[in-house]
């Protein structure tokens, strides 16, 4: 299992959008975001899935990130 952040331009109104992308990503676990947070952290627990993968898939639903860490 591996925990997966990125910083994020991801909004309240962007939640149920957010839902869906990684909802059909196989592998996430459980997500969670900080929107309080200036970064607006996201972070993501999955089993076998690849950070660049999931940059992909967040940057062509149209949201901005970058990976933070990896662990």
């Amino acid at each position: 299992m591996s925990i997966i952040l990125f910083v994020t331009n991801i909004q309240h109104s962007d939640l149920e959008m957010l839902g869906a992308v990684l909802g059909d990503i196989p592998g996430v676990v459980k997500w969670t975001i900080d929107l309080e947070d200036c970064d607006h952290v996201l972070r993501i627990v999955g089993n076998g899935v690849c950070s660049d993968m999931l940059q992909g898939k967040l940057n062509e639903a149209g949201f901005t990130c970058r990976r933070m860490l990896d662990s």
